[in-house]
């Protein structure tokens, strides 16, 4: 799904959304959000702290295959 900004939206769920952005830092580069802002981490609550790092790494894992950048 494209957004507003031209970035690209990858994944999506009830807590988080994650897109690649229009101009990425680098190749397989990904921002993961929750869906309710927060100041900072520590204000999240230690269940959705868990689920965003499952959901960060599942897109690494995925992007390491799509790019075949494993360790290199």
């Amino acid at each position: 799904m494209n957004q507003d900004d031209g970035s690209i939206q990858v994944y999506e769920d009830e807590l988080v959304y994650a897109i690649v952005p229009k101009k990425p830092a680098a190749n397989g580069h990904v921002r993961l959000y929750p869906k309710k802002e927060f100041a900072d981490i520590e204000s999240m609550d230690d269940a959705l702290v868990e689920h965003i790092f499952s959901i960060a790494n599942v897109i690494s894992s995925a992007l390491f295959e799509i790019t075949q950048s494993h360790g290199k």
